[in-house]
Formats: structure tokens, sequence, C-alpha cells
């Protein structure tokens, strides 16, 4: 059963991918047909000898208004493929060089690379917008202690950035921040804590271990009203703490 749902998963994607979201066949098909029934008809006459006249700007006006309706027609039925996307593209430009004669006018040859190059656009325009779908903002709530992002950076490590929001009530000089890694860290990580914008502000790493930490943040003066310290704390584990045993910053110090 575990086999049947991975490959029942890649043949809906593969449908997805060959013939659109909701598309089907024989639908698909029918998109594209028209063009490549058209254009293999222009090069089969311009092969022939058949053109012997360039289009002059009214016929290239009229080719132009009627390949765009019949494209945008076939845009507004439904989901067309990317296969077929392609498809389209490909016998439009080819129509476009068949159509263009040597001696055409220049307007005339504009108007007949039109639906061609209008197209192509809109391929492009739809990939990209695929390819990168829009983000929706969420509004940011209010009352926010902390915000952590982890990821691992370009040399591989792994990394825990964000700032947290401290209260001092009013009379209040020191506040302890505990700080708690899940999931903990392979080693000891690399911190670096700063309250930017204040140098008020005394911080101290009085515990650091794999799975948490402790840090001791401290006025140079008492809050004389209800004070908020923005911390900004980046945890990365680092080479060198490869070989160092779990052990609180106190005990550091008092080793050195």
């Amino acid at each position: 059963m575990k086999n049947v749902q991975p490959a029942a998963a890649a043949n809906l994607a593969r449908r997805r991918f060959a013939f659109g979201k909701d598309g089907d066949v024989a639908r698909q098909t029918l998109a594209a047909a028209p063009f490549v029934a058209f254009a293999a008809l222009l090069a089969a006459r311009r092969a022939g000898g058949a053109f012997s006249l360039p289009l002059d700007v009214a016929a290239a006006a009229g080719y132009a208004a009627a390949t765009l309706t019949v494209f945008a027609a076939v845009r507004a039925v439904g989901p067309v493929s990317r296969i077929a996307r392609t498809t389209i593209v490909g016998a439009l430009v080819a129509a476009s060089v068949c159509l263009t004669l040597p001696g055409t006018n220049g307007a005339a040859i504009g108007l007949v690379w039109l639906p061609g190059l209008a197209a192509t656009f809109a391929e492009v325009a739809l990939a990209r917008s695929r390819a990168a779908p829009p983000t929706k903002s969420r509004p940011r709530p209010a009352g926010i202690t902390a915000e952590t992002l982890r990821y691992v950076d370009a040399a591989g490590r792994d990394t825990l950035e964000g700032t947290w929001h401290i209260q001092f009530a009013p009379g209040q000089r020191i506040a302890v921040v505990p700080l708690s890694f899940c999931p903990p860290f392979e080693r000891v990580p690399e911190i670096k804590v700063a309250a930017p914008g204040r140098s008020d502000i005394q911080i101290k790493a009085t515990a650091v271990f794999a799975y948490a930490a402790r840090f001791e943040v401290k006025l140079s003066a008492a809050a004389s009203t209800a004070l908020v310290v923005a911390l900004r704390i980046t945890a990365r584990e680092g080479l060198a703490s490869a070989a160092r045993p779990e052990r609180t910053a106190a005990a550091e110090e008092r080793q050195t």
C-alpha cells in the first residue's frame, strides 16, 4: 500500500504537468490544433509559391485581429497546459514567418508579428507568475514577545536568530531571559546578544547549553516606568564548539 500512493501521486503530477491542472488530452489538443493547422497550411502554400504579393496594412490588421481573437477565446475557455501554450506560440511564430514576404510594409510586418509576440509575452508572464506565486502578508499581531527564525546558513551551520522583547517593571533593574532550543543543537552553539540602539544595558550569558541558554540583562539604573527592551539574539552552531563540552558561561569565566 505504501508503494501505491507515491505511484499515484507521481502519475497525477505527470498529468498536471502535461495537460494542465484541470485539463485533459482532448481539450489540450483542440486548443493547439487550429493554430498548428493554420501554420502548416501557410507553410505549405508558401513552399508551393502561392504567395507572390506581400500583405498590405489592412490585410495584416485583419489577420492580427482574427488571430488574437481566437487566441483570447482559447485562453478564456479553460486552463491550457505548458506544452499546449508552447505549441500555440510556435505555430503563431511560424505563421508570421510565412506571411512576412520580401517587400512587406513595415507597419504590416508589425501587425503580422503582433499575435506571435503577444502569445510569447503571455506565455512568459504566466510562467513567471506560476513560478513565484504572490505571498499574502498576514497582519502583525499585537503584544509580540519573540520572533525567531531557524535555518541552515551558507556554511551549513544550524542557526537560530530572532528578537526577544524583555519587559521591565517600574523599579526593576535586572531581568533574566531563558531560551530553549527545540530541536536542540547538536553542539553547544555560539551565541551573540545585543540591544540595538541602547548603551545603558549590560548583557551577560549565565548558561549556554545545546538545548537552552540563559541571559542576565541589567540596566544602568532601575526603570522609572514600565520599559520594553528588544534583544537581538543569534545562536549558531560553530566549528569551535565541536570539541567544547556543555558548560555554563559562569563556569568558563571562573576557569579563566
